[in-house]
């Protein structure tokens, strides 16, 4: 019995908390536009602040899965000098979400999301299906 009012008062205290944290405001987005993939493709990133750092969420609709061999990278990308990091690799499902440091968030002002080769190489494969520029709201 007591551990049984352990559990309602540990659960209740975890309810309150979670409902009490002020939700991540969203900091930045971009639209992503279709480079080197069909016109219909599009995508969003949303960018939000946390405590601790920036969660970008990006997601996309009617990308074509990738080809044998092949998967989709998000890159952030500064155009003026076309340094490029890569974020990691887009879901199967089109959504992912990254975390950044806002220091290396502000050195770039662009995500691209790339066709990669899956031969093991970490440069940009040069295909750009998608990209937009993060704009701060």
């Amino acid at each position: 019995m007591a551990a049984a009012a352990l559990v309602v008062i540990a659960a209740s205290i975890g309810i309150i908390s979670s409902a009490s944290r002020p939700p991540a405001a969203n900091v930045a987005v971009a639209s992503l536009h279709h480079l080197d993939a069909p016109a219909s493709v599009v995508g969003e990133v949303s960018v939000h602040a946390t405590a601790v750092e920036l969660e970008m969420l990006v997601s996309t609709q009617g990308l074509p899965a990738a080809p044998a061999d092949h998967f989709y990278e998000v890159w952030l990308l500064a155009p003026q000098t076309n340094k490029m990091l890569p974020l990691g690799v887009l879901s199967v499902t089109g959504t992912s979400t990254f975390h950044i440091s806002r220091p290396l968030m502000n050195q770039f002002s662009a995500v691209d999301i790339s066709l990669q080769d899956n031969n093991g190489s970490p440069q940009h494969s040069t295909i750009s299906v998608l990209r937009g520029t993060v704009t701060a709201v």
